[in-house]
């Protein structure tokens, strides 16, 4: 409950009753039996599959367009950088620390997420970007995914651990 799949489908079914036939939307992940029974149920009118767990490299490149509709501050959202890795912006919320990788109109979109009808208003704003403005919020997603790879991060940690090294007093006989 605390990733916000129940705020993103009525958001979307909002969304998906203006623009009938023209959209749809694709769950990936599991979790609880029961609680995934009751997403499908509140799920039943609106265009929506449900995929269970898929890998991202089967699932990112189907997109246009990935949300992150989290209910809490999440520090660091690895679905953010898996996306960004696959050239897709994303849709999610302001608070934790999503807002310091996710640029508002250049790597995807930010909503405020004490507003209830934010999410609804931000993936009309998705739907509406012309397809050249959304192929350079991918190009600026792939650019930003090149500051998280192993290698990168690996080498940002040994430049840090170099420096701290350097800055240590010498030992004392």
């Amino acid at each position: 409950p605390s990733k916000g799949v129940e705020t993103l489908l009525d958001a979307f079914a909002v969304l998906a009753a203006e623009r009938p036939g023209h959209l749809e939307l694709l769950v990936a992940g599991d979790g609880e039996p029961g609680y995934v029974r009751t997403l499908l149920a509140r799920a039943r009118m609106a265009p929506v599959r449900f995929l269970g767990r898929v890998e991202p490299a089967a699932f990112y490149p189907r997109l246009h367009w990935c949300v992150l509709p989290s209910l809490w501050q999440e520090p660091l959202s690895r679905v953010l950088l898996e996306s960004f890795a696959h050239g897709v912006p994303v849709v999610a919320p302001d608070p934790g620390g999503t807002p310091e990788l996710l640029r508002d109109g250049e790597s995807g979109l930010l909503y405020a997420a004490a507003e209830s009808t934010a999410l609804t208003e931000a993936l009309a704003r998705a739907c509406g970007l012309q397809e050249t403005r959304r192929l350079r919020l991918r190009e600026r997603c792939l650019l930003e995914a090149r500051r998280f790879t192993p290698e990168r991060v690996a080498e940002q940690y040994l430049s840090l651990y170099a420096e701290c090294l350097a800055m240590r007093e010498p030992a004392r006989a």
